[in-house]
């Protein structure tokens, strides 16, 4: 999903199980991530043994913010919907974690160049942008 534009108007995810050497196998159906208009990109990035988070940009009208939601391993919502930048012109999110269930946005911002920020396992932002 890196990285992909997504015409349609929500994010959709479908989970995967990815055994060593294997091909991908669905764990599960597909579901709906976030269900707004005018959604338009979105990332995932998998914390192995947890869960993951998706990331993505929200264009609201005259603001593009952005926006992330946590997951567990069988796709059920780990706390609440969270802001990732003070921006209101941001865009093109990606999202990279790491074993310790931290994870690092990163953006364009129109007029600012890019902005990245840590968060931690539970999604609160370890520092500014």
């Amino acid at each position: 999903m890196r990285g992909v534009t997504f015409s349609a108007r929500m994010v959709l995810l479908v989970l995967f199980l990815v055994p060593a050497a294997e091909a991908q196998v669905p764990a599960g159906g597909e579901f709906v991530v976030k269900s707004t208009p005018f959604d338009t990109t979105a990332d995932v990035a998998v914390d192995p043994g947890s869960g993951f988070v998706v990331v993505w940009n929200e264009d609201d009208g005259p603001s593009h913010v952005l926006n992330g939601q946590r997951f567990d391993a069988r796709g059920a919502r780990r706390g609440a919907e969270f802001n990732i930048s003070a921006g209101d012109d941001d865009f093109a999110p990606l999202v990279a974690g790491f074993a310790s269930g931290r994870f690092v946005v990163g953006w364009w911002r129109s007029f600012g160049g890019l902005f990245a920020r840590i968060f931690d396992a539970s999604g609160a932002p370890l520092g500014p942008e």
